[in-house]
């Protein structure tokens, strides 16, 4: 298996003095791109997109992007009069942009004016064509970006360069929409036409078979001709079904494999739905919707972009996993789809197996196709149940908004990258151990949903998560909600140490009572005990993330999870790219002395320096058999144990890989990848 490489990276680019007016564009464009976190069903494009908009640690400058570590790059810079005014970081830009010219349009620089000053940035830039967001509502910048964003990127993965006699690259050729409508209902001619107005007015191409065919040319052989290279967008009407020429139309982008979407103003009723309209997205349009109102317009363009990020997620689908099938993470002799298999896909079909997009089709789904005897997978599902009986480990904490700012990334990316990863490992059999608290609507939530979805849709029996709480947060557990959640989530309560009893130390708290008086002491043995048995009741550990200051606890979590499972001999996947504490643990095994792992540094906070002098000072006096906190030996231990200690199945060189990365798709390779090699000897 080659090491990973992505067909496409985007990277969005801002002054830190703009963020408040940056950052929510920013988050609306990756989303869109990537996924949203807080749909983890909706898998979404899935991109990959980083931010660049805070200098990193040291520096007057974001982290430097590699345009060739991507088959393609593209930089969209959100230029105001702070990034104009700043030659430093003008300058950054004007390198990018020197770079992506260098490479013959393999890479691109999409310089985005949020200010009419934008075009001053700096005299090479100055030469390109901006998108111009200024002569806007700043209302309307989110969607016309994500607009101008994604139509660039699916014509740079649709069409191939072109190039002039001297060697220049020229913009690809815009994306085709086909509007296919039928003549018989007033109101779907009129929405058709309407589109094609508004259509009008942006960079993309159309077929609107009215204007677009010449006279004395053969309608059909026309629509052939502008379906194999456009998206199909389906206005059905009341009557769309009975036209035989809208029928031929969508069986025709059906056919050729092309995007498409349906747009239903349907008034009453169709009496047969037409069969080849399904397994596509679909909107809803208002039949008695006024065309003329100003309003309109808005709903016009929510159309457009509709079926222009449909095309982008087909587009990208297909290039991403081919290229996965050229490094050897996709079998070679699989058919690829960018949307799920139905039947016509599956007929007379000679491929020995079908993989499409995540995720994956519905139990009844897959029985009905089985008929076929084509293996059907998807990313998630393609390994298949390798991981089952292990018990799994899965630590995961925020990371400071400044480190992930400095880092090119989000809170968003943090999230999914934890959906993602647990997603795979439930997908595959592992059971999932999870300890801390049960916040409503946090990650636990998402991966009770991930369970229920594969018990359910799948018919899989997914073991329910296991939690385990250990005092004092047993006495908070809301009893509605555990007895809600029984069917994905399995509560393992963890008893304070006999000692603390023994000692007077643990007062009886009523379910639901106050526990705000507790003190630092008992949370910190109470933590280690949780800890202490989810390393004695799981065969590996995955770390990401994780707080390094304001914190309950004897260590930072993940640095005494991570302690404790080393020391326990037991297989641990460390993820450094999100920063955090499993970023200084990496540090730390590399024979680094992370200034977060020092006494100085933890007793800046006040409550902590009393939690370590009465931590030592009851070891002592109770003579317990238990370390002490001393951060120079546990920086010691993790020296000592280095990266061949993980014991994780990977060779130095792979951890290397996986303590880098911020690309959730090659972490989860490299960790199933170690599991695999693993999985006879624990």
């Amino acid at each position: 298996m080659q090491p990973y490489s992505p067909i496409l990276s985007v990277y969005i680019v801002w002054h830190p003095d703009a963020d408040t007016l940056c950052r929510p564009l920013a988050t609306a464009l990756y989303v869109c791109l990537n996924r949203d976190p807080d749909k983890p069903f909706a898998h979404g494009i899935g991109i990959p997109a980083y931010f660049r908009c805070a200098p990193e640690s040291g520096a007057n400058l974001p982290l430097a992007i590699d345009l060739n570590a991507a088959e393609h790059t593209v930089i969209f810079a959100l230029v105001d009069d702070h990034m104009v005014l700043d030659e430093t970081w003008a300058n950054y830009l004007a390198g990018l942009y020197s770079q992506a010219q260098a490479s013959t349009g393999k890479h691109l620089l999409v310089p985005v004016a949020l200010t009419g000053s934008g075009f001053n940035l700096h005299p090479d830039i100055a030469k390109i064509n901006f998108v111009r967001l200024f002569n806007l509502d700043p209302a309307a910048f989110k969607t016309h970006l994500i607009h101008y964003a994604a139509h660039a990127l699916a014509r740079l993965l649709e069409n191939s360069q072109r190039i002039t006699t001297q060697g220049a690259a020229l913009s690809p050729l815009p994306i085709k929409l086909f509007i296919s409508h039928t003549k018989r209902e007033a109101n779907a001619l009129q929405l058709a036409e309407a589109l094609k107005q508004a259509l009008d007015d942006t960079q993309m191409d159309r077929f609107f078979d009215s204007v677009d065919i010449a006279a004395g040319h053969h309608f059909a052989d026309e629509i052939e001709g502008n379906i194999e290279n456009a998206a199909l967008i389906a206005i059905r009407s009341d009557r769309y079904s009975d036209s035989p020429w809208c029928r031929m139309e969508v069986m025709t982008a059906k056919r050729l494999n092309r995007p498409m979407i349906v747009v239903d103003i349907l008034r009453h009723h169709e009496d047969r739905s037409f069969p080849y309209l399904s397994n596509v997205p679909v909107m809803r349009f208002e039949p008695d919707t006024s065309l003329t109102a100003p309003e309109t317009q808005n709903k016009l363009q929510a159309i457009i972009d509709f079926a222009l990020l449909e095309v982008l997620r087909f587009i990208y689908i297909k290039r991403h996993f081919e290229h996965l099938k050229t490094m050897g993470w996709l079998p070679r002799d699989a058919l690829i789809l960018a949307r799920p298999p139905e039947e016509r896909d599956l007929k007379n079909q000679p491929a020995k197996q079908i993989v499409y997009p995540d995720p994956p089709l519905g139990y009844e789904e897959n029985s009905e196709l089985s008929q076929y005897q084509i293996p059907l997978f998807t990313p998630t599902t393609l390994r298949g149940e390798p991981l089952q009986g292990l018990a799994i480990g899965i630590s995961i904490s925020d990371t400071d908004p400044g480190e992930l700012q400095a880092l090119g990334l989000s809170g968003a990316h943090l999230k999914n990258a934890m959906v993602e990863i647990a997603c795979h490992c439930l997908a595959q059999g592992a059971t999932l151990i999870y300890g801390g608290d049960l916040r409503p609507n946090g990650f636990t939530e998402d991966l009770l949903e991930l369970v229920r979805y594969h018990n359910d849709a799948l018919k899989k029996q997914i073991k329910p998560v296991i939690n385990y709480l250990a005092w004092p947060l047993i006495p908070t557990l809301d009893m509605a909600w555990a007895a809600q959640h029984k069917d994905a989530l399995k509560i393992k309560k963890v008893d304070a140490p006999a000692d603390l009893k023994q000692t007077g130390l643990i007062p009886e708290i009523p379910q639901g009572g106050d526990i705000g008086d507790i003190s630092a002491y008992v949370w910190a043995r109470c933590l280690t005990a949780m800890r202490e048995q989810i390393v004695a009741n799981t065969q590996a550990r995955i770390l990401l993330g994780g707080r390094t200051v304001d914190y309950k606890g004897k260590y930072p979590g993940l640095v005494e999870e991570a302690l404790l499972t080393l020391k326990a001999k037991k297989p641990l996947f460390l993820l450094g790219g999100y920063g955090g504490a499993a970023r200084i643990i990496i540090q730390a095994l590399r024979g680094g002395k992370p200034r977060q792992l020092t006494e100085a540094y933890q007793c800046t906070n006040p409550g902590y320096k009393i939690l370590l002098e009465e931590f030592n000072g009851q070891i002592k006096s109770q003579q317990l058999a238990l370390d002490s906190i001393d951060y120079s030996a546990v920086v010691e231990t993790f020296a000592e144990i280095g990266i061949s200690g993980l014991n994780n199945g990977l060779s130095d060189q792979e951890n290397l890989r996986l303590f880098a990365t911020v690309n959730h798709e090659e972490a989860i390779g490299l960790i199933l990848m170690g599991l695999a090699r693993l999985k006879s000897t624990i």
